[in-house]
């Protein structure tokens, strides 16, 4: 599917895994680096910020201007955008980049979100998902590899190695985004790869699902307003930013808690360890989606997953060994990409309606993506390993008792709701 090669395209910018060691680059490099140069890899995450108030009004535009257009735009715009962050010549033209890159993208995952629940139904929805997730997963496994690579491009036409990792990450995405345009198509009824039966085939199925008429698949205001009304959708969104305040500590850290394990691998032995976690959290991920879309249980997993990362947290305080300590940091990634993961397809499954759909799952992401801001400041930077490395645990085994709490406040009050809500 066209979307999951435009998520790695996307990763490539936005994977966590290389920020520390693009700022180790910029840090370590010749005194001529100049002072914007310096401040680049603290501001780099400046492209969050807009995330907050542009996703949910996104999503709700997406199916007025057609999905194809509208996310190929936003890839082709996002990509160009990216690219020119690597010619920046002043520190006000860097964060102007990152403000508008950060315009641009908030519609990008909302939307593939939205996309997906227009094909694919609850029995269906986890896995897709965890195919567009495993992507984001894979990019932040060999972002940060390819971004060492690029770095030995430092000095090439008068370039720094950080300006040419935005640029040559820019283009491709910038390809898929063309590409996209030509072959996504924007419904089941206008999927040139479906012939008449294979459409009536998915409009049927989706039909059997409660709750799913041709008036409820249309956008009203009224939907909105109820979703914005739901208790249940917020405490969605709560329990999200508690798990992606884990997700992005743990993959904007990772490098440097292995680091700090003891070992004094290089940079690139860090970069490679850091593979298997995500491969490992990937992996994990797919396979929960497809169980749970066959046996339909979203809460079990996440409470189940949520605790397997626990463990790995405590594994990580602990004083063992460094091959402890890196076990502790694969379980922590097998658990953490389901936490995060398995709601943004639990939370769709239950509103059938699309307008409330489409903004729930646009203030889900939107709350999850504000941990974004917050996580990179959990620690001061002068603070000295390992006590630097294993405060970047606690946060994590704070929040991950949201998903759990989320879990039973659902479960509970799905008893209560009527049918067609459900």
């Amino acid at each position: 599917m066209t979307e999951r090669i435009e998520a790695l395209a996307k990763g490539g910018d936005r994977s966590p895994a290389r920020g520390p060691d693009l700022s180790d680059e910029v840090k370590s490099s010749s005194s001529d680096v100049s002072q914007m140069e310096r401040k680049v890899i603290r501001k780099m995450d400046m492209h969050i910020l807009p995330f907050v108030f542009f996703e949910v009004p996104s999503n709700l535009v997406i199916k007025k201007l057609k999905p194809s257009r509208y996310i190929a735009a936003i890839a082709v715009i996002w990509g160009i955008i990216a690219t020119l962050t690597g010619i920046v010549q002043s520190y006000g033209s860097l964060i102007a980049c990152r403000v508008l890159l950060g315009v641009v993208e908030a519609g990008l995952f909302p939307g593939m979100m939205t996309y997906l629940t227009i094909f694919y139904g609850k029995r269906e929805l986890a896995l897709r998902t965890g195919y567009l997730f495993g992507s984001a997963a894979v990019a932040g496994a060999f972002g940060g590899l390819l971004a060492y690579g690029i770095g030995f491009m430092d000095g090439i036409c008068g370039l720094r190695g950080w300006r040419w990792i935005m640029i040559l990450e820019g283009i491709p995405t910038v390809i898929v985004g063309i590409f996209t345009w030509i072959f996504l198509a924007d419904d089941p009824d206008t999927a040139y790869y479906l012939n008449a039966e294979e459409r009536e085939l998915v409009v049927r199925c989706r039909s059997r699902e409660v709750g799913h008429t041709q008036s409820a698949q249309k956008f009203h205001w009224a939907d909105v307003k109820e979703g914005a009304l739901d208790w249940k959708v917020w405490t969605f969104c709560i329990a999200q930013f508690g798990g992606d305040t884990m997700l992005y500590g743990y993959s904007t850290f990772l490098p440097s808690i292995i680091k700090g394990m003891g070992n004094h691998w290089s940079t690139p032995e860090i970069q490679a360890l850091t593979i298997p976690c995500y491969a490992v959290g990937a992996i994990a991920y797919i396979a929960v989606a497809w169980l749970s879309d066959r046996v339909q249980h979203r809460a079990i997993f996440v409470c189940i997953f949520s605790a397997t990362s626990v463990i790995g947290y405590g594994i990580l305080i602990s004083d063992t060994p460094s091959g402890v300590h890196y076990f502790g940091a694969l379980l922590v990634a097998m658990g953490l990409y389901v936490t995060v993961g398995l709601p943004l397809a639990w939370l769709p499954t239950n509103l059938p309606r699309y307008g409330k759909r489409t903004f729930a799952t646009g203030l889900q992401l939107t709350l999850g993506n504000v941990s974004g801001v917050m996580s990179p400041f959990l620690y001061k930077t002068n603070e000295a390993p390992p006590i630097r490395e294993r405060k970047c645990c606690y946060p994590g085994i704070g929040w991950m008792g949201w998903p759990c709490i989320q879990c039973d406040v659902v479960r509970a009050s799905a008893n209560q709701q009527a049918p067609g809500e459900r």
